[in-house]
């Protein structure tokens, strides 16, 4: 085995395969912790929420539909209403509370305070079903469910077939991202702690958004900012020609971006033809100015391409920077653009904030050209769903409520580990098959 780094080229290569796989294991069997407890710590964020169905929306309508007629009713009208609306809530309130006590009293003693919940009480795991807290031989990472026969000791409830996964899966990943480590010229065990940090929390979300279709701000947000900081000790750098393009992508995506809120605050139908008017005679003006001369475009280019090798590029941690800030706004905006889209014209969210944040780490984190990979995976991956359900149940897959974030979660390992090879195969299978035509 040779990493460039004679300290682990010491070590036998199936040595550290055993390491990263057990190492794996054990962070899995935490992670399986995070996604059951997280939820639960935050569970009255309404920001952190994916639900963008239509029906929820449709239901917002029909109320406001409603406020307006009960405005036109008589007085005589509301005050009866109101009565009605005041017995109803009365009558509906004495029925949650009797639900509730119900349930206080159908509560298993042994289970821990939902309130109290936390990643660190209890402090040791339990069935989520009767409490039974879990020995450290009951905990063994896939092993445990296998002995256990995938049932609880306790009540002998089935255990979900989740928990094995995650820790095989994080396991799985661990070892995919040392050999991906390995093909880099120099193994920086720094880099691979912040890409395996990475994936854990990427393993988090993509399972919190399939079980509670929740993107919590605590590991988003939290991620984009730490993220911020690891790029400067763990530079993600980006060649400059490229990186032009991205960078006029990044300005275009803002500018859009800034017209779509605009017109969302300003729901008159006038002031928002007015803003797409302006925008448009804008961009028609700097056409036109680049046309006259086309050489400006290549005048440009090749500043920025000067700029980027004298004052960027020799200070990797900023070059990192730049990139990562490319990628989160190319990440994050290009889902906000299309969601804003949707809006306008439908009038309709298509998309949780949940999601924006989670490419906002993601972008921060992978970089720019790597988020392009990501945004191009997530959606091929979820159509794989789509057509099942809709081989399935017909129609039905159309109105389906998926949680994305899984996808976009999946997408993101793929291209950390695998991006950089997608977009050369792309840009080698469009050079031979579609730009020789």
């Amino acid at each position: 085995m040779k990493t460039g780094n004679p300290d682990i080229d010491l070590i036998p290569e199936w040595f550290w395969v055993l390491t990263v796989t057990l190492f794996g294991l054990a962070i899995g069997s935490f992670l399986n912790v995070v996604i059951y407890r997280v939820p639960k710590m935050y569970p009255d964020l309404p920001d952190e929420e994916t639900d963008s169905s239509e029906e929820g929306n449709e239901k917002k309508v029909a109320l406001e539909n409603t406020t307006n007629k009960e405005e036109n009713s008589s007085n005589k009208e509301k005050i009866v209403e109101e009565k009605i609306v005041e017995e109803q809530n009365n009558a509906e309130g004495k029925q949650t509370e009797e639900k509730t006590e119900e349930k206080v009293k159908d509560r298993n003693p042994n289970l821990p305070e939902e309130e109290k919940i936390s990643l660190l009480y209890p402090k040791r795991s339990f069935c989520p079903n009767c409490g039974h807290n879990i020995t450290a031989l009951e905990n063994i990472p896939v092993l445990s469910y296998i002995f256990l026969g995938g049932k609880c000791r306790g009540c002998r409830e089935k255990i979900s077939l989740i928990y094995p996964f995650v820790e095989a899966l994080t396991a799985i990943l661990f070892v995919l991202a040392f050999y991906h480590q390995m093909t880099k010229p120099i193994f920086s065990i720094a880099d691979y702690v912040a890409n395996v940090v990475f994936i854990s929390s990427i393993i988090a979300l993509i399972f919190i958004d399939y079980n509670e279709m929740i993107l919590p701000n605590v590991i988003t947000l939290y991620g984009a900012g730490i993220s911020f900081i690891v790029r400067i000790f763990v530079p993600n750098e980006s060649p400059p020609t490229n990186t032009f393009l991205a960078a006029v992508l990044s300005g275009i995506i803002l500018i859009v971006l800034f017209l779509l809120i605009a017109m969302i605050i300003f729901d008159t139908r006038v002031v928002q033809l007015g803003l797409l008017a302006g925008v448009v005679l804008i961009f028609s003006i700097a056409l036109n100015w680049l046309i006259q001369d086309p050489d400006k475009i290549f005048v440009i280019q090749e500043g920025f391409f000067y700029f980027w090798q004298e004052k960027i590029f020799p200070y990797p941690a900023l070059n990192s920077l730049i990139n990562g800030t490319l990628g989160a706004i190319i990440g994050a905006g290009s889902l906000m653009v299309i969601a804003g889209l949707y809006f306008v014209l439908r009038g309709i969210e298509g998309m949780g904030g949940g999601d924006f944040k989670m490419m906002l780490y993601v972008g921060m984190f992978l970089g720019w050209q790597l988020t392009f990979s990501t945004l191009l995976l997530a959606p091929a991956l979820a159509m794989i769903p789509v057509i099942v359900i809709l081989i399935l149940k017909g129609g039905e897959a159309w109105q389906a409520k998926l949680p994305f974030g899984v996808f976009l979660g999946a997408g993101a390992i793929i291209s950390l580990l695998y991006g950089k090879q997608i977009i050369e195969g792309y840009i080698l299978f469009t050079q031979k098959y579609l730009m020789s035509y």
